[in-house]
């Protein structure tokens, strides 16, 4: 059960945190450009939640994982079965499958970081 709150909880706060660069990007440039009111961080939260709901790829992604480790699978020898098991269930479980999920969580709050300020400096100039 604790392999399931961390992530959730990491997912929440970088959910959020998303929220409020684009609530924050949407308030200093679309709302000038486009002639709208500015739209709250709730609003902003809703609006990513419905895009993130419509987008078809993710499942066409998964979709594409499971056939290619379902060939993989297939080309493996019998006599090397035990050791390709115990190959991806080390990539998979453990300390490695940290470092990667860290990584990308590593590099989603640094690109919205960057773009958070990027937008803030153009925004500080052209005002």
């Amino acid at each position: 059960m604790k392999r399931f709150w961390l992530p959730s909880l990491i997912g929440l706060v970088m959910a959020l945190y998303t929220t409020f660069v684009v609530e924050n990007l949407w308030n200093w440039f679309a709302t000038s450009a486009f002639h709208v009111t500015e739209i709250s961080f709730w609003g902003t939260y809703g609006l990513i939640l419905l895009i993130s709901a419509l987008r078809l790829d993710q499942s066409a992604a998964h979709q594409k994982w499971k056939l290619t480790m379902t060939v993989l699978e297939l080309c493996v020898p019998d006599a090397k079965r035990k050791e390709f098991d115990e190959l991806i269930e080390a990539q998979t479980k453990g300390f490695g499958f940290l470092v990667e999920a860290g990584s990308q969580v590593f590099a989603e709050l640094a690109g919205n970081t960057f773009l958070l300020v990027l937008g803030f400096l153009v925004h500080v100039l052209l005002a």
